[in-house]
């Protein structure tokens, strides 16, 4: 019994550890997608200014403008890039593989439950039925959602 709450826990702890990166991935992303978003309505608003007025005089007002405001998008454009580029593949790796094998470890319990847990020396359909019974919840339970 100690094996399949071992077991449980540590298919539980890969789970929470794979939610706990895709978020800490999200929010990265999201973090760097304001700071793109703040870039450009600075870059619009206080340094296009400037930049336009000193351009008018070697050339026209609207194609000053226009100079201005492609810098400041291919900014914005490279934050972006640069928070697309986050990955934790390493770790999310590791924790899939953790959780895999927890998974397979609960499926050879359910499989066989007398004799994974107690080495086969317990006998009686009481007994199995309730540990069968018990592992096919868990592994209902945690078994991961296949993406289709």
């Amino acid at each position: 019994m100690q094996n399949l709450v071992r077991l449980a826990r540590a298919a539980l702890n890969a789970e929470t550890l794979i939610a706990t990166l895709h978020l800490n991935i999200a929010m990265k992303r999201a973090g760097l997608g304001a700071l793109a978003i703040f870039a450009a309505a600075m870059g619009l608003g206080l340094v296009d200014a400037a930049a336009v007025v000193q351009l008018s005089d070697s050339i026209s007002l609207f194609w000053s403008l226009l100079v201005v405001a492609a810098a400041d998008l291919l900014i914005a454009a490279v934050l972006v890039f640069v928070a697309s580029r986050i990955r934790h593949e390493a770790e999310l790796k590791l924790a899939r593989e953790l959780r895999d094998s927890a998974f397979e470890q609960l499926q050879t319990l359910r499989d066989n439950p007398l004799g994974s847990l107690f080495g086969g020396g317990i006998g009686g359909d009481a007994g199995r039925g309730l540990l069968l019974s018990l592992a096919t919840t868990l592994i209902s339970l945690l078994r991961p959602k296949k993406q289709g």
